[in-house]
């Protein structure tokens, strides 16, 4: 198996196959070693500080041996045999138990029925170019799209902080939601992609901060 070892600030990583497309492995102290999977939310962290922000020294088997850390038995690495999505790393379901008290009516009114909600995403292209890697986190969620737009507008002219206006940029991301009386749970089609960070806990979290507010 191929691979390619970096150091990461203190952290000595490992990436299997071709750029770590077999998954990655982290230098836990002594001979322990720990696996993570290709695309799995600590695999895309040390992914994009190695190969998108240049964040990391390489090193050769003999450099990293010298510094006491001893090379793993790759042979004995459990590499999945199936891949994994981007998605897989977000929960899409929740029981009604879980849904704040300010969102259950509404998801109940229409039970049986998809629901479009729409959440405002926010990146702080600083932190992209300069920082760990592109993170798009929500910050609000409403029932309407035309109530996110406004709200995306007010956020930028609105903005007082210099630095904030020049470097944090706002998307609409469309989700869909599926309550079910019959299962008792709320599943959502998150639709996500590369980059961005939300769960289902999220996006009902943030609905019912709107609600509130």
């Amino acid at each position: 198996m191929s691979f390619e070892i970096y150091q990461v600030g203190n952290t000595i990583v490992l990436f299997l196959g071709v750029m770590g497309n077999e998954g990655l492995m982290i230098h836990k102290g002594a001979d322990l070693w720990e696996y993570h999977p290709p695309v799995s939310l600590v695999w895309d962290s040390f992914h994009q500080q190695v190969y998108r922000n240049f964040k990391a020294e390489a090193l050769s088997v003999e450099e990293m041996e010298r510094s006491g850390v001893r090379m793993p038995d790759l042979a004995a690495c459990d590499v999945p045999a199936h891949g994994r999505s981007w998605a897989d790393n977000f929960n899409a379901e929740a029981p009604f138990s879980a849904v704040p008290r300010g969102v259950l009516p509404e998801l109940r009114r229409h039970a049986g029925e998809e629901m479009e909600v729409f959440l405002v995403l926010m990146e702080d292209r600083y932190e992209t170019s300069f920082g760990d890697g592109r993170f798009l986190y929500p910050t609000a969620a409403f029932w309407t799209r035309n109530a996110a737009e406004c709200h995306m507008r007010q956020l930028v002219q609105n903005e007082t902080d210099p630095a904030k206006r020049e470097w944090y940029q706002y998307s609409l991301k469309q989700v869909r939601l599926l309550p079910d009386d019959s299962t008792g749970a709320v599943k959502a089609m998150l639709d996500i992609n590369p980059y961005e960070h939300y769960t289902i806990e999220d996006v009902l979290r943030l609905l019912a901060a709107r609600a509130a507010g």
